[in-house]
């Protein structure tokens, strides 16, 4: 029987819907999610690595006997990894960039073989890699809101901030700015990092042992945008301080006024020279806030048990206004000296002329003479003002410290220890220096 032509030429048709799904099926059975990743990949590579961390603690027993130097040696210096297993972790590293892989490992518990393998493992590359993929994982919200509510990972991140391994260090500080990121964990992990001193401890070490440019370069930028906010704070906190009602407040929260107050003098005078031109201002107002704090405490003494760096600082700066003052004030008399001599020269020159054009000079001289007395304002002089009202605060400062030394033994006894080490004067000697010499 033949066939019809029409029949022949007919394309085939589709293949089923319950075909399609089926095949879908089997063609992903072995990817996790959308991706073409395997899944029996991932599960194998995670067998090799906890192998390896088996065999590593069997290498560990075996050496028992070794001598302590030699294993401390070898903590120090670490082990390292097969190339293999290192490049399939770090493989699988890149791979849990994708959300589908990230939760796959999530579903099958992977975060706790990790965290299992980082407190086994003496090698720094794995405990690097680990970091580094929940660090991948970690982005993903639902996932950072699950690792938040493990104490033992928590805690564990945070202990390896005291780790020495750079690379380590910066996997670690990754996965906690990133689970600090999102609002889902934030809370669980501050919460944590304020109950563990060691932290801040551990950050500042990371931070002083830095020796990047950039990031040096980047906190010194920082910080001198921070001491402009500061500047401002104080002069609104002296704009508060002129009326009756400010003062009460200032008093009131004493207790959070004088840590600003301590942190802007304390950058001031950080350096080995106290620099305090194009300051005068800022420091005037951070003097008149001490003072009103000063003349409002019931016992300046605790005020000082409390701020005692602060004054020290503050007499410091006074010492530098001063010699700027005296630098300014000689400076202004040779100005004056010099002008006067300028303008008898010019009298004396014009003595020998005519009667009418002597007159005519003298009335110009007249003129130029009194033009010389109205002398215009200045940048110079507008500064000089600040520092004599920056000298003149900080006098009221020590002199308010003298004479409450005189009402209470506490105090006075407190400012006859030194004023500063390698320095035989003491406190009060400083002060009856300081406000002697103005």
């Amino acid at each position: 029987m033949k066939m019809s032509r029409e029949s022949t030429d007919r394309n085939p048709s589709p293949p089923s819907e319950e075909f399609q799904a089926t095949n879908r099926d089997l063609l992903r059975g072995d990817s996790i999610g959308d991706t073409v990743f395997s899944k029996h990949w991932v599960f194998t590579t995670l067998m090799k690595l906890l192998k390896a961390v088996e065999n590593e603690s069997s290498s560990k027993d075996e050496g028992a006997g070794k001598d302590e130097e030699e294993k401390e040696a070898a903590n120090l210096c670490g082990i390292e990894i097969d190339s293999d297993l290192e490049n399939d972790l770090c493989k699988l590293w890149d791979m849990t960039a994708n959300e589908d892989v990230a939760l796959f490992l999530e579903e099958w518990k992977s975060p706790d073989i990790l965290l299992s393998v980082i407190e086994k493992t003496n090698a720094p590359r794995v405990t690097e890699i680990c970091m580094g993929i929940l660090g991948n994982m970690v982005c993903t919200s639902s996932i950072s809101k699950s690792l938040s509510e493990k104490p033992e990972l928590v805690a564990l991140t945070l202990s390896m901030l005291s780790g020495r391994d750079p690379p380590t260090l910066v996997e670690t500080c990754r996965f906690l700015n990133t689970a600090l990121s999102h609002p889902e964990s934030s809370s669980q992990w501050l919460s944590s990092i304020k109950e563990d001193e060691e932290v801040f401890q551990n950050l500042a070490f990371i931070l002083q042992s830095s020796t990047n440019v950039e990031l040096s370069l980047v906190y010194h930028l920082h910080r001198s945008k921070r001491r402009d906010t500061v500047s401002v704070i104080l002069h609104v906190l002296q704009l508060i301080s002129t009326t009756s009602l400010g003062v009460d407040c200032l008093v009131k929260m004493n207790e959070t006024v004088l840590p600003i107050l301590v942190q802007y003098v304390t950058d001031v005078c950080e350096e080995e020279v106290i620099v305090i031109v194009g300051q005068e201002k800022v420091l005037a107002s951070c003097v008149i806030v001490v003072n009103i704090l000063l003349s409002a405490q019931e016992s300046i003494y605790d005020l000082f048990s409390s701020g005692k760096e602060l004054f020290r600082n503050l007499l410091k700066i006074l010492r530098v206004a001063q010699k700027n003052c005296s630098k300014t004030r000689k400076k202004t008399a040779k100005s004056s000296e010099s002008a006067k001599n300028s303008h008898s020269t010019n009298s004396e020159g014009t003595s020998t002329s005519s009667g009418t054009q002597s007159n005519t000079e003298e009335s110009k001289d007249t003129k130029d003479s009194g033009s010389s007395h109205d002398a215009p304002v200045t940048d110079e002089t507008v500064e000089d003002t600040t520092t004599e009202l920056l000298v003149a605060s900080l006098i009221s400062f020590a002199q308010m410290l003298l004479d409450a030394s005189e009402k209470s033994d506490e105090l006075k006894e407190d400012l006859q220890d030194k004023f500063e080490e390698g320095t035989d004067s003491t406190w009060l000697e400083t002060l009856r220096e300081l406000v002697d010499s103005t």
